[in-house]
């Protein structure tokens, strides 16, 4: 959702397309690509949401399949509501196939292009759920593996959980940066040119200033 903010337009998009050869091995996608906010916890962390989901004809009668009172442009966080109401059926099995996703090209759309923000869209979901969006906790079977396309960087990702009454951002920051180090002390005889970088707060809830998510 960032991106257009960074330079990142449908010229550069196709000079990447054009140069990864992914007509030949789609997984070369996962080259060329990033993670969606929605799954920036990382590959074995809870998901936000899920572009293709797969369930017995049987489940989707029970969840009553999508809610058309999502009525704000580019359907707001309907995509993250029918995923976690999939989640919350009873008996339900979360299966997670690593290396396999669905890809965004850029677009007009409107959470892409900035028409629509996080915080009007949320402000939605609250209205018809009464609650505030989280990312389903199901425990997850995975099945497959991280493509070696995927693996030219890593994520670390800290959370930091507190009753008292203070923030804890920077110990979550602290955390990464000590992790990032680490992996780094590890590496660092077969790669010194490793970067680190974009350390920052993902999302914060609770305390006076509410929630954020970046």
């Amino acid at each position: 959702m960032d991106a257009s903010n960074s330079g990142y337009d449908q010229t550069a998009e196709d000079q990447l397309l054009a140069a990864s050869g992914w007509e030949h091995d789609g997984y070369r996608l996962f080259s060329i690509s990033t993670l969606a906010a929605s799954s920036a916890r990382g590959w074995f962390a809870p998901m936000g949401e899920s572009n293709a989901l797969f369930m017995a004809k049987s489940m989707w009668a029970e969840l009553g399949g999508f809610d058309e009172r999502f009525a704000l442009p580019g359907g707001g966080l309907s995509n993250h509501d029918l995923y976690r109401r999939a989640c919350e059926l009873d008996g339900a099995q979360l299966v997670v196939l690593l290396g396999e996703g669905t890809f965004h090209q850029i677009h007009g759309g409107a959470a892409t292009s900035g028409r629509v923000g996080w915080d009007e869209m949320h402000d939605e979901y609250v209205k018809l759920r009464g609650r505030a969006y989280q990312p389903p906790t199901n425990d997850r079977l995975y099945v497959g593996s991280v493509p070696d396309e995927a693996l030219p960087g890593c994520q670390v990702r800290a959370t930091v959980k507190v009753t008292g009454p203070t923030g804890v951002e920077m110990e979550a920051l602290t955390a990464v940066s000590v992790a990032c180090l680490t992996i780094y002390d590890m590496i660092k005889a077969v790669e010194r040119g490793v970067r680190i970088e974009g350390i920052h707060l993902v999302e914060k809830m609770g305390g006076k200033s509410g929630h954020y998510r970046a």
